[in-house]
């Protein structure tokens, strides 16, 4: 099977959870979502633009479950991107921060390394900053790189943090 078969069989593991049947309280507010969604979008947009004006193909992955309360059991990365014989996934995490670049939740970082080890595919980890609806930078790093430190975040998540370099990945 070839790697985007692969990528979309993979796919279709998506498995939303109902957030009220797991048992613990949701820390961030309405609001804090929402505005995290928000950056997440002007980020996206932005990565999006970027690959599409060097030519790649972009095939958007998974499904968005935002105004659902549910938490992704076999999270995908946001897109799937190609060029010629070049194929990767990539996942864009939008931060209002330096301080943050490199952070990921530990359940989604679980899900990009089974998915990148499943199809033989890099999953990248793009970090956009976004303040006040605009871009400031960008950077990456691979999801199959080995974090420098593991903690739990202030809304109880643990994350696992990464070195970035600078720029987006294959640009």
């Amino acid at each position: 099977m070839d790697k985007k078969q692969c990528i979309l069989n993979y796919a279709q593991k998506q498995t939303p959870k109902d957030l009220s049947t797991l048992g613990f309280t949701i820390i961030k507010t309405d609001s804090q979502f929402q505005e995290a969604y928000a950056m997440h979008d002007v980020a996206t947009t932005y990565v999006v633009q970027q690959y599409l004006r060097r030519k790649y193909h972009i095939h958007p992955l998974g499904v968005d479950l935002r105004k659902h309360e549910v938490i992704i059991k076999e999270e995908l990365p946001d897109y799937i991107a190609e060029k010629e014989a070049d194929l990767f996934c990539y996942d864009t995490k939008a931060k209002s921060s330096l301080k943050y670049f490199g952070w990921v939740n530990e359940r989604a970082i679980v899900s990009y390394r089974k998915l990148a080890e499943a199809c033989e595919v890099p999953v990248y980890l793009i970090f956009v900053q976004v303040v006040s609806g605009n871009v400031i930078g960008e950077a990456h790093c691979n999801a199959q790189d080995e974090p420098i430190e593991k903690r739990r975040a202030w809304n109880g998540n643990v994350v696992w943090i990464f070195h970035w370099k600078k720029g987006l990945p294959r640009i």
